[in-house]
């Protein structure tokens, strides 16, 4: 649910130069809380071509407007008003209205599951934000809380993070133990150690208490065995079927969850034939699935296909589409398409990191450090796009930028950096860095995290099955 917050009042110009499409804007914001009948609303307008607005009346909806002689109504369901229009020295000029709305904190089911998973996270706007960032709710906690984490959009967010969940958990926020039991799972707590009998004891706590958050993250684990859970697809399905049958407001990633449970059963016809009632319902998870079965099955058409939905409907993972394109390939094209295909490539990464998808970091960073796919080799640029994956958890972009740092580090702070970020690599999801890990380790770059090492990463270790968190980690 929303609620608007603010009218703002633009007015938009451009200079009718040849070759000139810039636009510029004078912007006017008036607080809800300061709008009322009768009252006049003065704003910027450089052209002076506009006249006066007088608010008719206010409601929980939005507003009624009194210009020149007509009233204008403008509310949450039309939320911009374009509301005249004019010229003057060779410049034209637009007078555009706007009800800025945000989030309403509420402590439902339905508010906390906008926040289960990165995609959803990403669309929450500026105003979003403040509003939770004002209020004192736990579940307002709760929400910043995996904003932070999802998105890690500031230096210290991990921290601001974990401290926003222990916060909403000691209010009796179910979905909060959940979000600190998966930061134990990767090591991101304070304690800075994986530590799975914590993450199970955080997990039942959440369980017990009935987060859905917990039950959606136990059921996939419980499709592979994953995380000290028991292996038990068919027992998932059952369960998943059930609530979709009987629950009048189910979560549509839950289809995601019965799709991947046919998958480990060896059902695909079954599992695609799912995964195709999720995207009807509204799962973002089900594109990435229903593209990487049509490229098991060599269908690079259908595989696009499904790749570019996902875009579309906002799935962050879909944007890697052609990260992985063979150079040689994209060598054999001329100039233009060179040049044309390297913009669009570029432009898609960003949008898929803004949408906080590390694999589209770990892309951006590697054909910038390589100059591939007609990258600017550009080693700063490199470095802050690897940083960021590595900040989103992205096991690759962790592994690249120690190897790029391994062969620069000749201080012994240094070679301790590239180790912890072999660590981290491993912690998210990237196996075949194991060997080297326990390397650094026999060469007492990791003594502080000698118990974590020798529990759970050493090569002769088989006890733990690392979650696959390609398409929405930390969900």
């Amino acid at each position: 649910m929303r609620q608007w917050t603010r009218l703002i009042i633009d007015v938009d110009y451009h200079p009718c130069d040849p070759g000139n499409s810039t636009w510029y804007c004078e912007r006017t914001a008036f607080s809800k809380s300061d709008l009322c009948a009768g009252k006049v609303l003065s704003y910027e307008d450089p052209g002076g071509l506009f006249g006066g607005i007088r608010v008719d009346s206010v409601s929980e909806d939005g507003l009624v407007l009194s210009y020149g002689t007509k009233l204008y109504s403008i509310n949450m369901k039309h939320p911009h008003l374009p509301l005249d229009k004019g010229g003057r020295d060779y410049t034209e000029f637009e007078l555009n209205l706007f009800l800025e709305s945000a989030i309403v904190v509420e402590d439902t089911p339905a508010f906390y599951r906008q926040f289960y998973t990165r995609d959803q996270v990403a669309r929450l706007r500026g105003s979003d934000i403040r509003a939770l960032e004002a209020s004192d709710a736990p579940a307002a906690r709760f929400a910043l809380g995996r904003w932070h984490y999802l998105l890690m959009p500031e230096e210290d967010s991990c921290a601001q993070a974990e401290k926003l969940f222990r916060e909403a958990a000691e209010a009796g926020v179910a979905d909060a133990f959940s979000a600190l039991s998966m930061m134990y799972v990767y090591g991101d707590t304070r304690e800075d150690r994986l530590d799975l009998d914590e993450m199970v004891r955080w997990r039942d706590e959440a369980l017990a208490r009935g987060s859905e958050l917990a039950a959606y993250r136990y059921a996939r684990n419980r499709i592979g065995g994953d995380l000290l859970a028991p292996k038990e697809p068919d027992v998932v399905r059952d369960e998943v079927e059930k609530r979709l049958a009987t629950e009048t407001d189910v979560w549509p990633e839950w289809y995601a969850v019965l799709g991947d449970a046919y998958a480990a059963l060896d059902k695909p016809e079954k599992a695609r034939e799912v995964y195709l009632a999720g995207v009807e319902h509204g799962s973002l998870r089900c594109y990435p699935e229903l593209a990487m079965m049509a490229r098991e099955r060599e269908d690079d058409k259908e595989y696009r296909s499904w790749m570019e939905k996902g875009m579309a409907a906002g799935c962050g993972w879909c944007f890697i589409l052609d990260g992985d394109l063979d150079e040689e390939r994209f060598q054999a094209g001329d100039s233009r398409f060179k040049n044309l295909v390297s913009r669009q490539f570029q432009e898609r990464f960003e949008q898929g990191l803004r949408r906080g998808e590390g694999l589209c970091a770990y892309y951006l960073g590697f054909h910038s450090f390589t100059g591939t796919l007609g990258f600017t080799i550009d080693e700063e640029d490199a470095f802050r796009y690897l940083r960021k994956g590595v900040a989103l958890g992205d096991c690759y972009s962790c592994s690249l930028l120690a190897d790029i740092l391994e062969d620069r580090a000749e201080t012994p702070a240094a070679k301790k950096e590239v180790a912890r970020l072999r660590l981290k690599a491993v912690r998210y999801g990237k196996d075949d860095d194991r060997e080297q890990l326990a390397q650094d380790y026999r060469d007492g770059l990791l003594d502080e995290y000698r118990d974590e090492i020798e529990e759970y990463w050493l090569p002769d270790d088989d006890d733990v099955d690392e979650d696959d968190g390609r398409w929405d980690a930390y969900a």
